[in-house]
């Protein structure tokens, strides 16, 4: 089992109580980790195109 597959693993075993009874330092440390990781894991999103050249390919736009 690679680190990665160990983490998740560890993270899926965290209940609920004790999320709770870490200290909130702990706790923002946790939150702060989990979304650096969830953003990079994310798949990058298309960028949204704007402009009226944009909206007349579309059709959005009546010519």
């Amino acid at each position: 089992m690679n680190l990665a597959n160990r983490i998740t693993a560890l993270l899926c075993s965290l209940t609920t109580l004790q999320i709770r009874a870490m200290s909130p330092v702990d706790k923002q440390q946790l939150c702060n980790e989990c979304l650096r990781v969830l953003q990079a894991a994310m798949p990058p999103q298309a960028q949204i195109k704007a402009g009226v050249l944009y909206e007349l390919k579309r059709g959005d736009r009546p010519q």
